[in-house]
């Protein structure tokens, strides 16, 4: 309640005031789907600053970031085709065989359900591998078709393979790029980094992370989604520093 947002408000509004509130600045002008207006302020006691900052960046089919000079931005991953980073020394990889495309996004709407009013679900695309979100408090009642085209026009269709991999250490690399490997069997893998971590031992650990096609066109998976790599906590991992509750 802190936040000085008022309703009616679209989704830079929004994230232009936690960045003012929290004393961050906001590197992003403009990002996707930033004029989305959220019509009600959601219930926001128990909701802390990072909390609404991953449903914004849910919404805007992006990754939340802070840059080497501490600034906010909301990116999202290369679509080039030529690769950021190409690894030649491999310490470890695990990769996918087949290459995984999302099919559908399945978008649930969030608000206090009664007799008359109750959610709705919106699937855009086909049943496959299929992302679904819900439990962002800002798709609000009547918003589940509007958020799904939204996002579906952006990620249906895109195509990735899971790899886990150690190799050199190389600070360039953040969450994001292209990156390819080449498996002991000579495949050529391109791959998206969602997430480094760095060893004392001058390795890292890069990854995509994504549940198993089979898995995710058997189970329904709620709050981010896995496949999109987990905006949430990534997010989470690199504003911690920055969590302010909303309420005091």
């Amino acid at each position: 309640t802190m936040v000085a947002t008022t309703s009616p408000a679209t989704l830079q509004t929004i994230l232009q005031n936690i960045c003012t509130y929290c004393g961050v600045t906001l590197q992003t002008s403009a990002f996707y789907n930033n004029s989305y207006t959220v019509a009600e302020r959601p219930d926001d006691e128990q909701l802390s600053c990072r909390q609404m900052l991953a449903f914004v960046a849910q919404l805007a089919c992006s990754f939340a970031r802070f840059d080497e000079y501490g600034r906010l931005e909301l990116s999202w991953y290369s679509t080039s085709t030529e690769p950021d980073h190409t690894f030649t020394s491999l310490y470890n990889v695990n990769a996918g065989i087949n290459e995984i495309v999302i099919t559908g996004v399945r978008v649930t709407e969030e608000f206090a359900e009664n007799d008359s009013n109750r959610k709705d679900e919106y699937l855009y695309g086909d049943e496959g591998y299929v992302i679904d979100i819900s439990g962002n408090d800002l798709i609000q009642q009547g918003m589940a078709r509007t958020v799904a085209e939204a996002l579906g026009r952006k990620i249906v269709g895109m195509s990735f393979y899971p790899v886990d991999a150690t190799v050199p250490s190389d600070p360039s690399v953040e969450a994001g790029d292209l990156a390819e490997i080449t498996d002991i069997k000579g495949k050529t893998i391109s791959f998206l980094v969602t997430g480094v971590t760095f060893s004392p031992d001058n390795s890292m650990q890069v990854e995509c992370r994504a549940a198993s096609a089979a898995k995710q066109s058997a189970t329904t998976y709620t709050e981010l989604s896995r496949a999109l790599v987990k905006a949430r906590e990534t997010a989470a991992e690199q504003i911690s520093e920055y969590d302010i509750a909303v309420q005091n």
